[in-house]
């Protein structure tokens, strides 16, 4: 990994930046996924995957990563510090390539032989291409949540809020403390530049499911076709990342790197866009 300044926490960024910067497979270690993994299949339809891979570390290793997290952060806020209304952004060095890149292409390998097992042919030759072909962009932060904190039901819109555009399938990891994540499938209603777009719910409010993410889960889903919202606990099952995170959570998201179709895409679509409503 290479170095670069380290940047200070910022509780007023809404999104964890994406970066020029992207790790081929090559780049990481081949990992060989515990024995204690599961796979979880929410909603399968291709692209557009929820898939909870649970105990997706093994052993310490999510707290092993949970203190890379603290210190990669300088400084990591202390209880109290770096959060608005319960949320906030730790930041990492910029010239960081690889956080998690092993290990998200070793839970998406074995989602795909769960696939695979279950029949699903065209949904695990889609996650085996994500796993072992597709560069995945920096890791440039973390979203910070207090306990108790909530974030609305929402889309993002990829496409407005990054110059460097990625793929809008994203594996969320989550340490620390526990959270509701609340999904259902979405449609775009409007786009806004700069602004969390208006969506339509695929089916009605009723259809909402929710799903309990614990220390060292995975989480993969595309976060601009399935409507997401959080409600952390005060729960945590591991002592240790307690202490280390301070009775918060901790959400790390890797992304694979838009490809050139996806790139002139959301070239198109960010031209397109309506300016910020004013209010």
């Amino acid at each position: 990994m290479r170095d670069a300044k380290r940047i200070k926490f910022d509780a007023t960024h809404k999104f964890v930046t994406s970066s020029t910067l992207s790790a081929a497979p090559t780049e990481v270690p081949r990992l060989t996924a515990p024995t204690a993994m599961t796979v979880e299949v929410l909603h399968r339809v291709l692209g557009e995957h929820v898939i909870v891979i649970r105990n997706a570390l093994g052993g310490g290793r999510a707290n092993e990563l949970a203190r890379e997290v603290t210190r990669l952060t300088h400084p990591f806020p202390s209880p109290g510090e770096g959060t608005t209304g319960g949320r906030g952004l730790v930041s990492f060095p910029m010239g960081l390539t690889t956080l998690l890149h092993a290990e998200t292409r070793m839970v998406l390998r074995g989602a795909a032989e769960h696939l695979r097992s279950a029949g699903s042919a065209a949904s695990a030759a889609e996650l085996g291409a994500m796993a072992d072909q597709q560069p995945y962009t920096s890791v440039c932060g973390a979203l910070l949540y207090d306990a108790g904190a909530c974030l609305k039901v929402h889309l993002d819109d990829i496409a407005a809020c990054n110059t460097n555009p990625y793929d809008a399938r994203d594996v969320l990891w989550n340490f620390g403390n526990d959270c509701d994540f609340k999904w259902q499938p979405a449609t775009t209603k409007q786009r806004w530049a700069w602004v969390t777009r208006e969506y339509e719910r695929v089916g009605d409010k009723k259809d909402e499911q929710k799903v309990t993410l614990r220390h060292g889960d995975a989480l993969l889903l595309n976060v601009e076709k399935i409507l997401h919202g959080v409600k952390v606990r005060d729960t945590c099952g591991d002592a240790e990342a307690r202490r280390l995170l301070g009775d918060r959570r901790i959400c790390v998201p890797v992304r694979p790197k838009a490809s050139d179709a996806e790139a002139r895409q959301h070239a198109t679509d960010r031209a397109g866009l309506k300016p910020r409503p004013k209010g």
